[in-house]
């Protein structure tokens, strides 16, 4: 009797542990409230501290809730912003090592973990050798999985661009920039090798084909980087990032003609697509096709009206001047800008980077 009771007991607790579960991923997934999410969920571990799914759950959401902080530094004042901070990355971490303690046999769980870290390369240093830690041991359990060493690359990515960030400083010695520089160099020969491992246990995984163009382009390969997304193009031809990535590369490589067929083939996808516009429309700037370029530019500010650089190509090309007369130079051109020449904007369609 007292085992029956006490079963019925630890059956109830499951139960309720569940509801409050299945609140938290509502909230999380519906409502898109954050901090609802996360108490939910953690009175659902209060309830079961054995169920390594929750702890994963919490790990991801914990996250988001790092970005949110982040995010909210740059448009707020928060006078505990670091103490948010801090303790919002302690909670993720503590979650991804709950999850590989309750079961440390699961790759999931130590690749939930190591995407926790990965995600704070950009801000601390030492979580890039967590993450590739967490990595290792997911591919101890989960060797084929061609997903692991595409984490691996992305970490390296990752350490690869905050190094170029610092290098980007004003004041760094010749001792701290050359250690930057090798570090960067080594960390994109990194992500090559694991992404080429990724690529050998699936050949038409496109994310790792698409990555590995990425990096090339970064180690000064462009043609190689070129073959890599043409390889990319069949297993993705609906993508609008592979399309809109190939049109750049060709555009990088001078080979015009191309780069306009995967522009058009871009707004094939989404005509609304912004980015694959300003290409096309410096495209019909260079062979002297104005009312074109405009058509294009003007489309674009539909969508972009409050875009300064927009409103200045259009006024140069409707004084008969080059779309970037002003422009570029002082600024970079735009296939050498860190970020999209038009950012993201509602209606736009823009999911994707220059690529640089």
């Amino acid at each position: 009797m007292v085992g029956g009771v006490a079963f019925l007991y630890y059956t109830a607790e499951q139960y309720v542990a569940a509801i409050y579960f299945a609140r938290g991923v509502n909230e999380f997934s519906v409502v898109g409230n954050v901090d609802g999410a996360l108490q939910q969920m953690n009175q659902a571990v209060t309830l079961n501290r054995d169920n390594d799914t929750y702890y994963r759950s919490l790990a991801q959401v914990g996250l988001t809730k790092v970005q949110l902080i982040v995010n909210a530094a740059n448009t707020a004042q928060n006078p505990n912003l670091l103490n948010d901070f801090q303790a919002a990355v302690s909670n993720a971490i503590s979650y991804g090592q709950q999850a590989t303690q309750i079961n440390p046999n699961d790759s999931l769980n130590w690749a939930t973990l190591g995407f926790v870290y990965q995600s704070l390369v950009p801000f601390i240093e030492g979580s890039e050798g967590a993450a590739l830690s967490a990595y290792d041991k997911a591919l101890e359990f989960d060797p084929k999985n061609p997903a692991h060493e595409f984490s691996r690359a992305s970490t390296y990515m990752a350490l690869s661009d905050r190094a170029q960030l610092r290098l980007n400083q004003a004041g760094l010695t010749p001792q701290v920039t050359e250690a930057l520089t090798k570090q960067r160099t080594e960390s994109l020969e990194n992500a090559r090798i694991s992404l080429e491992k990724s690529i050998q246990l699936k050949p038409d995984y496109a994310q790792a084909n698409y990555l590995l163009a990425q990096v090339l382009i970064r180690q000064g390969n462009l043609a190689l980087a070129i073959q890599q997304v043409e390889a990319v193009r069949p297993l993705a031809p609906f993508d609008i990032g592979v399309a809109f990535q190939l049109g750049v590369l060709y555009y990088q490589a001078n080979d015009f003609a191309k780069a306009e067929g995967e522009f058009m083939r871009a707004i094939s996808i989404n005509d609304s697509y912004s980015n694959a516009r300003y290409f096309l429309g410096l495209l019909f700037d260079r062979k002297g096709e104005k009312t074109k370029a405009i058509g294009q530019f003007k489309h674009i500010e539909t969508f972009n009206p409050d875009n300064q650089e927009v409103k200045r190509i259009i006024a140069n090309l409707e004084s008969g001047k080059a779309a970037l007369a002003g422009i570029s130079p002082p600024a970079p051109p735009p296939t050498e800008r860190r970020a999209p020449p038009v950012p993201e904007a509602s209606g736009s369609g823009n999911e994707s980077g220059v690529g640089q």
